[in-house]
């Protein structure tokens, strides 16, 4: 039997700013899960922490484009 390949999505991590929760939360689109699932991957979903250890099991990496990542990035300069 074949296995699939598992890839890892990173999440969008958001504080206390006018959201629907008082604690820290993680966040992913429904679809880049759904979008891996329909082309025969298994998808993972990725905690951001300060080191990410133990991910050689993964077979690839979805970067997702959320605003922890992209946003704050450009306005490094």
């Amino acid at each position: 039997m074949t296995r699939l390949p598992i890839i890892g999505i990173t999440t969008d991590y958001k504080e206390k700013e006018n959201t629907y929760s008082k604690y820290p939360w993680f966040a992913l689109r429904r679809h880049y899960s759904d979008c891996l699932h329909k082309f025969g991957c298994t998808p993972v979903i990725l905690p951001i922490t300060e080191t990410l250890e133990n991910v050689d099991f993964l077979d690839g990496l979805l970067i997702s484009g959320a605003v922890s990542y992209t946003h704050l990035r450009a306005h490094e300069t």
